[in-house]
């Protein structure tokens, strides 16, 4: 399914098959039983991380009544059931409330980092604009303006420059030398 794009399909049919495996083994497990219902965490906790928030909570109503069905009905019995159903409840609920936070960070985090590229492109696209002004503006002067790196390569020569010295912009951009240039 995964494969074919069907991704929340195979996450529901992962959860369910994981569900299903969990309380096989606390009912069929032998000496498991209730130790099995902390499997139910890794349910909940998946069906958070990997579908959405709303089927975290139905995950956690079918993994709190299962282990209620657990505590009540496996081997070997729980001494408190009801009480181990109320912790076990609380402990999903609790990681829902903790999966919850860490998602609005996130989001957070994303929203602000979104706001910061959105900015930071902005500001490329202001500064390539004025780039191009500035050059627009400096090959349109009457004189040899030219711009040369630290090893005397030229890295832009004006087009007056390109007329009085006899060169093309495809030389300047081949690597000429400013001695060469000049």
């Amino acid at each position: 399914l995964a494969k074919r794009g069907r991704l929340v399909a195979a996450a529901r049919l992962f959860l369910v098959e994981l569900w299903l495996l969990i309380t096989l083994v606390a009912f069929l497990g032998g000496d498991v039983g209730t130790r099995a219902a902390w499997g139910y965490f890794i349910i909940v906790f998946n069906a958070g991380m990997m579908l959405s928030q709303w089927a975290s909570v139905a995950a956690m109503a079918v993994c709190s009544l299962s282990t209620l069905a657990i505590a009540l009905l496996s081997r070997p019995l729980s001494p408190h059931p009801w009480m181990f159903w109320m912790i076990n409840t609380f402990y999903l609920l609790v990681m829902i409330y903790l999966q919850h936070l860490a998602v609005r960070s996130i989001r957070g985090s994303l929203a602000k980092v979104s706001r910061g590229l959105s900015e930071r492109q902005q500001a490329q696209a202001a500064l390539r604009q004025s780039e191009k002004k500035q050059r627009e503006m400096v090959d349109s002067l009457p004189f040899c303006v030219f711009e040369a790196d630290m090893e005397g390569r030229l890295r832009f020569v004006n087009r007056t420059g390109l007329k009085w010295f006899g060169y093309s912009p495809a030389e300047v951009d081949a690597g000429l030398s400013a001695y060469q240039f000049l």
